[in-house]
């Protein structure tokens, strides 16, 4: 049986002006770099979690792939969380509605 992979893009902003390479993953992940000292920044949610200096390029790549697939695994992990979220929306929907309907029945007679 032959496993789908998901497909990892993000996308990447320079600003020249100020040396910084931009790359945005989620709208909770990114990473910025520093193309004149070296820099990177590891962002989640606005707050770095790590940061390197001087990484070679085959290194930055392969930590880029690592951010995409943590990122991914991270906006997957909040989808399902969503969805949990909306079933038991759902079920207290229902138990109002049956609440509701038994009440509405008892003094319907």
């Amino acid at each position: 049986m032959v496993t789908k992979q998901p497909i990892y893009s993000w996308d990447t902003q320079f600003d020249t002006a100020n040396n910084i390479m931009h790359h945005t993953f989620t709208d909770r992940v990114e990473v910025k770099s520093n193309i004149k000292n070296g820099e990177i920044l590891v962002l989640i949610d606005g707050h770095i979690i790590n940061a390197y200096y001087n990484m070679p390029v085959r290194e930055y790549e392969a930590l880029l792939l690592g951010v995409e697939e943590y990122a991914y695994q991270l906006q997957r992990a909040s989808w399902i969380k969503r969805q949990w979220y909306a079933v038991a929306a759902l079920f207290a929907l229902l138990a109002v509605l049956f609440a509701i309907m038994t009440y509405t029945s008892v003094f319907a007679w």
